[in-house]
């Protein structure tokens, strides 16, 4: 018995009618759907990057509403706005006082001035997507050394900022809200 493999013959033969037709239907689809893919892509970009992009719809938003005094201290409202479609968590000492770190604006620079973090009685909350809450943070967190212990409003003329951190499970608490900056003296808000 002979060992040896027939010798297969391959003629190369020219393509039919039919199966150029479904080529270029095939070839047609595939630049379409490329074509389709790009568009989707360049839509998702100009979305993310369009002026008003401050509405966000990936993560929440701080925003400083006004000026005000508890107790003879002044005090600067905000508002956290889940703008997410999902559940928000974040650590504080109760449903509306997140636990908060403060800046301050020198020359140009964010200089964190303090922050409100202690273990005893802090949970972990929750805020519903599309919910609000407006939060005090005392002003006297921003005070300079060269500042009285309860200074004015009117001398807080340095912009400052409030940083919280949230996240989508209550065990991812470390993303950053960095709040709307605001300063005694300017128009933000309306009232001061």
């Amino acid at each position: 018995m002979d060992n040896k493999l027939p010798r297969l013959g391959y003629r190369r033969r020219s393509p039919t009618k039919i199966e150029m037709r479904r080529a270029s239907l095939f070839n047609a689809s595939l630049l379409l759907m490329t074509i389709a893919c790009v568009a989707m892509l360049i839509r998702r970009n100009r979305s993310q990057t369009r002026p008003d992009s401050h509405v966000s719809t990936t993560t929440p938003i701080l925003q400083f509403t006004k000026f005000a005094e508890t107790n003879g201290v002044p005090i600067a409202q905000l508002t956290l706005t889940n703008t997410t479609n999902r559940p928000i968590y974040f650590a504080g000492y109760g449903s509306h006082r997140p636990l908060q770190t403060w800046e301050r604006n020198v020359s140009d620079q964010w200089i964190e001035c303090d922050y409100e973090w202690c273990g005893t009685g802090r949970s972990n909350y929750s805020l519903a997507p599309q919910d609000s809450i407006v939060i005090d943070t005392a002003l006297r967190e921003y005070r300079t050394p060269e500042m009285p212990d309860d200074p004015p409003l009117s001398a807080f003329t340095t912009p400052m900022r409030v940083v919280l951190y949230y996240g989508f499970a209550e065990d991812d608490i470390q993303h950053p809200i960095f709040g709307e900056p605001f300063q005694a003296g300017s128009r933000q808000g309306g009232e001061q």
